[in-house]
């Protein structure tokens, strides 16, 4: 008819080895690779295809490894997803094992309105990043200006271990620079490769404050001989009381 179309009120079938396709744009069309398998080619190269288990593929017709396989996306060069949102709306991801709250009990979220992304655990806020860059953990409040970069919160004792598996060193480092000794110019260390394991801090590239684990207490000593040892001309502003141990 004019306008180059047609209905039907039954089924409609081709051929195993045919293509549902454009007359005038040959290489782009759906066809049937394999049983119960649909498959879209644009141009002359295959780009979605569907199995037979409902897995999609894009770019490719080889699924993902078996814990992730219902969505693969391959490309040859750099390979993305994109959720666009509205400005003052959210871009998320879901993550559920029923309906209703477990729905959502799980969650990645990005708002825009105010550029924070958050991860949900268990149907509760558990991680922020804000705009700043600021990491917030069990908190939506980042601490104290001067020491807001990462805010640590919970309702009981709080806490963050460092742990060294190859029981060598657990490190804070402070830094004003990038590269050379600015890198390092304060820490502190717990040293667990030495006998007594041992506290050491250290400012200005120089280690200035030793504890050991034995009770002894070093400044400008790296191994203090007694239980107090002081390398260097010492001036105390007040009293000393010295008592002995009986």
């Amino acid at each position: 008819n004019g306008t180059d179309s047609w209905t039907s009120s039954d089924n409609i079938r081709i051929p195993d080895d045919k293509v549902f396709g454009f007359a005038s744009d040959t290489n782009t069309f759906i066809g049937r690779p394999a049983a119960d398998t649909i498959a879209f080619t644009h141009g002359g190269s295959e780009k979605v295809r569907i199995d037979s288990s409902g897995r999609v593929m894009i770019g490719t017709g080889t699924q993902g490894d078996g814990l992730a396989d219902n969505l693969t996306i391959e490309d040859s060069g750099n390979c993305g997803l994109t959720l666009r949102a509205g400005s003052s709306s959210l871009s998320s991801i879901f993550f559920a094992d029923g309906t209703g709250a477990n729905g959502y009990v799980g969650q990645q979220v990005y708002n825009h309105s105010d550029n924070s992304l958050k991860w949900i655990v268990n149907g509760s806020e558990a991680l922020r990043i804000d705009s700043s860059g600021r990491v917030l953990i069990g908190t939506t409040t980042e601490g104290q200006v001067s020491a807001d970069e990462l805010t640590l919160s919970g309702s009981g004792t709080v806490g963050m271990t460092i742990r060294s598996t190859n029981s060598v060193e657990s490190n804070i480092f402070m830094s004003d620079a990038t590269t050379g000794s600015g890198e390092y110019a304060g820490w502190i260390k717990f040293k667990h490769n030495t006998t007594p394991n041992r506290w050491e801090f250290g400012a200005v590239n120089t280690q200035i404050f030793n504890i050991l684990a034995d009770g002894k207490v070093g400044i400008n000593s790296d191994a203090p001989p007694t239980t107090f040892d002081v390398n260097g001309t010492s001036q105390f502003q007040d009293d000393i009381t010295i008592q002995s141990a009986n």
